[in-house]
């Protein structure tokens, strides 16, 4: 069944054809008809516009719960895929274990997501507290330090190990931290 035509208007009832008094009476309610059926376009409309942000306000909540759970399975894989440590000087490390590669792909995977939603890691290692940059825009407030064992002041120390990844998102040509990073220094 199609939706009925909005300015389809029933023709002039009541009036035998040719009467002029009962067709300018018809002719005057027009406007009228006209002015209902444009509110009613409009608040159709409105409605319609009250929709489409509600859904993008849901969409961008997803995206959120989404990014920040993956950034979170992300930092949780990173540290189980650490290599072992060579028993002894001229000893191999051992091979991978079938779960280790099984959630190496786990997080090539988790990586690739956030990379499609433009949501990457910056590497802090090495990196002072005034040097973190990204596409040549300079990030405020970068890190948390957990420990530090250098003397100095906090921005001119340099990251010994990485905890937790400094997140960052590419919006409009502007980059904006999602998560800041947690270092020992």
């Amino acid at each position: 069944m199609t939706p009925p035509d909005p300015l389809d208007f029933p023709p002039p009832t009541g009036s035998p054809a040719g009467n002029p008094v009962v067709a300018v009476r018809e002719a005057l309610k027009l406007p009228a008809r006209l002015l209902r059926k444009a509110q009613e376009l409009k608040d159709g409309r409105d409605q319609l516009q009250a929709a489409w942000d509600e859904s993008n306000r849901i969409r961008d909540r997803l995206d959120g719960f989404v990014v920040r759970n993956l950034i979170q399975m992300a930092d949780n894989c990173k540290p189980a895929l650490a290599p072992p440590a060579a028993g002894g000087e001229g000893e191999a490390a051992p091979a991978p274990s079938p779960e280790a590669a099984c959630l190496a792909s786990v997080y090539r995977t988790v990586l690739y997501l956030l990379e499609e939603l433009g949501v990457a890691p910056v590497d802090l290692l090495g990196r002072t507290y005034r040097d973190v940059t990204v596409d040549g825009q300079a990030i405020d407030d970068p890190f948390d330090v957990h420990e530090s064992d250098q003397k100095g002041r906090t921005d001119e120390v340099r990251v010994r190990e990485v905890i937790h990844d400094l997140w960052v998102v590419r919006r409009g040509g502007h980059v904006e931290v999602l998560r800041r990073g947690l270092v020992n220094c």
